[in-house]
């Protein structure tokens, strides 16, 4: 199948509207299972940046997929079998003949070398997990990247967790001025309010009330 109208071959990854404070480790471990293996799940409770980590490592591994990085969010589509359709749109896929809307994915993917992001799976959980699981068998240069709440029990799955960040003064022995949480505060709070310091930079202790010389009171 040929490329649609506009396609770029770097792909649709959305932009980073914020900046990414710490989770080097995190990143790390993501970036070598995508090395490693074909399907890879971001795990994680509600919030605590399953989609920002995923778009983060996306961004960062773009030039290692010749035909690009490709984002699909799913986040809003209820209906199992309208999954399909929603990737296609969002790879810009407008096939107009009779075939399944799976078959012209396939079609498409099949002699391409792309990393799928799929955000928020869990609501579609086992319907991504067939999906998924037919898209790689059929297509050699597919790895997908997807986001979910819990695993999706696909087979060849391999998941990371992302766990929430840690209070200040939790561990032991910790600099706080170095606390990720209390980064991130800061970043959001500075971007709104620029001239606002949480920690980055150490309070100055107060001065010492100079004492009155008998000088002063003459």
């Amino acid at each position: 199948m040929t490329a649609p109208s506009g396609w770029r071959r770097d792909g649709n990854l959305p932009n980073e509207l914020t900046s990414f404070v710490g989770r080097t480790r995190l990143l790390t471990i993501l970036r070598q299972r995508l090395r490693e293996h074909r399907l890879v799940t971001v795990t994680g409770i509600g919030g605590v940046g399953k989609s920002r980590t995923a778009l983060r490592i996306a961004h960062q591994m773009r030039d290692q997929f010749k035909d690009g990085v490709w984002f699909a969010d799913i986040a809003r589509q209820r209906d199992p079998e309208m999954l399909r359709h929603t990737i296609n749109s969002a790879l810009g896929i407008a096939d107009q003949s009779s075939r399944s809307a799976e078959e012209a994915l396939v079609e498409w993917l099949n002699d391409r070398e792309i990393l799928l992001v799929i955000d928020a799976c869990e609501h579609l959980d086992s319907a991504c997990a067939e999906l998924f699981e037919e898209l790689l068998t059929r297509a050699a240069g597919l790895t997908i990247l997807a986001t979910s709440r819990h695993s999706l029990n696909a087979r060849g799955e391999h998941t990371v967790t992302v766990p929430p960040l840690t209070v200040p003064g939790n561990v032991p022995g910790e600099n706080v001025f170095t606390n990720e949480a209390l980064l991130l505060f800061a970043a959001r709070a500075s971007a709104v309010v620029p001239s606002t310091n949480c920690g980055r930079s150490r309070p100055r202790r107060p001065s010492t009330p100079r004492r009155r010389s008998t000088r002063d009171s003459a």
